[in-house]
């Protein structure tokens, strides 16, 4: 019996998962829908996840929603040129987003409204920023002139918002993002607002 409700569990949020990457994204989903792509009565999403919710936070627990600070930076972090080193953050990060679809959903998602799922990748993002923190400017010195957490946040949000829109817009501004020559233009790009603003803060512009 056991057996049976892990495997009943699984597919449900695997449903959870499936439904979030189609077309219709985080719209199309909800206990009925769940339900039926899971082939399973809705009434054991309640008996086992106590509603709807509760299936969420689940999947949200389970799921690989957000990257690790070694998928981001790789060997980059080892780097001595702190510009170097943030255009390796910010471009693995923007990577490492486009690899999952179901995150850039609930990221759409979270734009809306606040649910498990939301929770469940805000509470992800805040982790990684901390680790991401200590594994960059440890043992680094940034220049006091540049305000270095702003300009990520501004460059986190622009990540974000082209990782998203990339799902469902072909272009942003005239460069495509539906293909990889537009995402090296943005990595280039993002190099390129880091290196001048480096260069700035040094008093080398």
């Amino acid at each position: 019996m056991a057996r049976d409700r892990a495997k009943t569990e699984a597919r449900i949020l695997a449903a959870i998962g499936d439904l979030l990457v189609e077309p219709a994204g985080f719209r199309g989903l909800g206990v009925n829908a769940v339900a039926d792509r899971a082939k399973v009565d809705k009434v054991l999403i309640y008996r086992y996840f106590d509603g709807f919710p509760g299936a969420l936070a689940a999947y949200g627990a389970g799921a690989d929603l957000w990257p690790g600070a070694d998928e981001v930076l790789g060997d980059g972090g080892r780097e001595d040129d702190l510009a170097a080193v943030l255009g390796r953050l910010v471009t693995g990060y923007l990577a490492a987003l486009r690899k999952r679809p179901a995150t850039l959903e609930i990221m759409a998602w979270e734009a809306c409204e606040r649910n498990p799922l939301t929770d469940a990748v805000r509470a992800a993002r805040k982790q990684w920023e901390r680790d991401v923190t200590e594994r960059v400017f440890k043992n680094r010195k940034v220049p006091a002139r540049i305000d270095i957490q702003a300009v990520l946040a501004i460059l986190a949000a622009a990540v974000d918002s082209l990782a998203v829109r990339g799902r469902v817009q072909a272009d942003c501004n005239g460069v495509p993002l539906d293909d990889e020559t537009g995402w090296q233009r943005i990595d280039d790009a993002i190099r390129q607002i880091l290196d001048g603003a480096m260069l700035k803060a040094a008093g080398r512009s």
